[in-house]
């Protein structure tokens, strides 16, 4: 009830309860706020038009003194070495060309709540604030403890004796602590970061309308247009730059069973109707106006699953601003095999006259629909055989695999023997020339993705013969 008296509350196990007036807690930082806001608030361009206030409120009330009110709140005050309270609170924009941010300082009634208020000149859109207490010297409570980190720790006793103190304070601001390693490293000063808030506002990314297919390598031939991509190539996507937009998204999805050549499994509802439509995923943030595809990185992201299913993409980038936030999607394009099959080898390629023939064995370029092979009316040539030992042969049977190869075993219905009277093929002294063996008279061989096989210096197939 007196200054330095002690007044005790016996319990059950005799010990007592005591209560001393010292003052043992240090004053910390219980609460900040920008604006009404807790730290890391995204304030936007009409939020900051009049200036923002950040807001310190402490666990206990500061004492007054001349070094931290009045002359000492006061950016141009040189008192005592600029040791004022404004030198010991740091207001910095964070970023390329980081700097000091001129401020104000002001006190509640009660010294509880220190304000410290940014006028809107120093403030941008698309930017980083921060405020950190550099030192705490001039932020003590009534009973000289010194501002700490936060907030401190019940000590455990075995004993409660007169005097004895059960809290124990977290580190000072602006002290200096050594490392617990026993280095030779100089002791860390320590301050407290009270603050971090972002501005947005400028300029938003506008929409791509240019998202185009374009192929890493350009190829010969017979490509179709807009763009050259076989089955197993990378393709690249490429836009112009827009306003606004400091990087941009790619959002892709596959699509299995692309409806618009789909005759490889009828037996698949989804293979007759829209196809399977997988959703979209996010695949990587550029700071470019191109993308290269990695969907051959990907398990079952190619052009070709399993050597007959059709595998397609559709891609639509989105610019990002500076404050990180996306724009609209851009125009969608469909990524997907455009280029035309070519027949790459017969077997066998070369014959000598009286040689016998039971099958022929064409391979592709690529992966193609079995169905469009194997059906499609082949015809042998009825000129080339010699009859006197065997039958001229038919086709028998027309089989396609993708074992190892693209390739399709054309089978005879009997041994062939081409014959033995070349002048009918053959120019006059003429030792070797090709013969048409095998033609496509109706239907339309496609490869996986439905593009066409070429016909003109693909078909017929001939043979090269040697004559004796």
């Amino acid at each position: 009830m007196c200054d330095n008296d002690m007044l005790s509350f016996n319990i059950q196990d005799g010990k007592a309860i005591q209560v001393f007036s010292t003052d043992v807690v240090c004053p910390f930082v219980q609460l900040a706020t920008v604006d009404g806001q807790g730290p890391y608030a995204d304030l936007s361009k009409e939020t900051i038009a009049d200036g923002v206030d950040i807001v310190l409120t402490f666990s206990e009330p500061i004492k007054a003194t001349n070094l931290n009110t009045g002359r000492a709140l006061l950016s141009t005050t040189n008192y005592e070495l600029n040791q004022g309270l404004y030198n010991d609170i740091a207001v910095n924009f964070v970023g390329y060309k980081a700097s000091n941010i001129p401020h104000t300082l002001a006190w509640n009634a009660s010294m509880t709540a220190l304000t410290i208020h940014i006028d809107a000149q120093y403030l941008q859109p698309a930017s980083v604030y921060s405020v950190v207490i550099l030192d705490g010297k001039n932020l003590k409570d009534a009973s000289d403890n010194a501002l700490t980190i936060g907030i401190g720790t019940q000590l455990p006793v075995s004993s409660i004796l007169p005097g004895e103190l059960t809290y124990e304070c977290t580190w000072a601001v602006g002290s200096a602590q050594d490392h617990d390693d026993n280095s030779n490293t100089p002791p860390v000063v320590i301050t407290l970061p009270v603050m971090a808030f972002t501005t947005y506002g400028v300029i938003p990314a506008t929409k791509v309308t240019d998202l185009h297919v374009a192929p890493v390598t350009a190829l010969s031939g017979v490509a179709q247009l807009p763009y050259e991509l076989d089955y197993n190539d990378q393709a690249k996507l490429d836009w112009n730059a827009v306003i606004g937009a400091k990087s941009y998204n790619v959002y892709c999805r596959m699509i299995q069973w692309n409806s618009t050549a789909c005759n490889n499994d009828p037996c698949d509802p989804q293979c007759t109707t829209t196809g399977q439509y997988h959703p979209y995923v996010f695949k990587g943030n550029v700071l470019d106006t191109s993308w290269f595809t990695n969907f051959l990185g990907q398990p079952n992201w190619i052009f070709v699953e399993n050597d007959y299913i059709k595998i397609g993409y559709q891609c639509f980038v989105r610019g990002v601003d500076a404050d990180g936030i996306e724009g609209p999607d851009s125009n969608i394009v469909l990524i997907e095999d455009t280029v035309n099959p070519l027949i790459d080898s017969v077997d066998p390629a070369t014959l000598a006259m009286g040689d016998t023939l039971n099958s022929v064995q064409i391979c592709f370029s690529e992966p193609m629909n079995e169905a469009s092979v194997e059906n499609a009316t082949w015809t042998l040539s009825t000129t080339v055989w010699d009859t006197t030992t065997y039958p001229a042969p038919t086709l028998l049977d027309v089989d396609y695999w993708t074992s190892s190869s693209f390739c399709a075993r054309f089978i005879l219905s009997g041994p062939g023997v081409l014959t033995s009277n070349a002048t009918a093929f053959c120019a006059a002294n003429s030792t070797a020339c090709n013969v048409p063996v095998l033609s496509l008279t109706a239907g339309n061989i496609v490869d996986v993705a439905g593009n066409p096989l070429v016909i003109g210096t693909n078909l017929p197939i001939m043979l090269h013969l040697v004559t004796p």
